[in-house]
Order: C-alpha cells, then sequence, then structure tokens
C-alpha cells in the first residue's frame, strides 16, 4: 500500500466549514468543524462527538504532527488525523495548500500502519 491509497478527509474551498465523518474502524460519526485564521494563516479544527462532547478544540494543523496527539477521552476514535504533504516546498498548512489538495489530512489507522510495513 502506498501513501496515496491511504483515505484523506474531504476539505472545502470555505474558510470555515462543519461536516459529518466517519473517523476510526469502528464506523463512528464525529463532527469536525475546521475554521481558518487569516491573522495566523493557519487552519483550526474541532471535533466533536455526535452527543457533541468535544474531544479537539481548536487545533492547529501542523504537518506531520497528529490532531488527536493530545486527545485522552475514552471516545477519541482509533485513528491518526495528520496533515501530509507530497511537495517538500510546502512547510505550512495554509489554506490555498489545503483547498487544492497540497496538503491532505490523512485518515490513518493501525491496520493501514502495518499494510505499509509490508
Amino acid at each position: 500500500m502506498t501513501i496515496s491509497r491511504l483515505s484523506y478527509i474531504q476539505w472545502f474551498n470555505s474558510y470555515c466549514f462543519e461536516s459529518k465523518v466517519i473517523l476510526g474502524t469502528k464506523g463512528v460519526y464525529y463532527i469536525f468543524e475546521a475554521d481558518y485564521n487569516v491573522r495566523s494563516e493557519s487552519w483550526q479544527l474541532t471535533i466533536s462527538t455526535e452527543d457533541e462532547v468535544v474531544l479537539v478544540q481548536s487545533r492547529k494543523l501542523v504537518v506531520n504532527v497528529d490532531v488527536l496527539e493530545f486527545c485522552f477521552n475514552k471516545l477519541k476514535p482509533d485513528c491518526y488525523l495528520v496533515p501530509i504533504i507530497d511537495n517538500d516546498n510546502i512547510t505550512s498548512v495554509g489554506y490555498d495548500n489545503m483547498v487544492n489538495g497540497m496538503v491532505k489530512l490523512m485518515h490513518i489507522t493501525d491496520g493501514d500502519i502495518e499494510l505499509l510495513k509490508n
């Protein structure tokens, strides 16, 4: 399996959007809120359960850093959400980079990692 075959979160051409996405391997839906901060030129995410339990609040997207890294709630999805680039010239997760797909928020499970090892 190559990195291009991994799934990623669909991004929208908007400075602020909310979507309902399945995260992890258990088929559970989560509320995914993305906001672009013009001043800091960065994306921030809030991820909540359908019951409105906030798991991650206003977490800045950073290349190669798991959004769920500091989420310790038992309702946390069993996956990693990592902004990944396919161009070494990109150093930050800006508006255009996310919208045009130069940076993708990858949805990676432990099973995906095992397949990548082989």
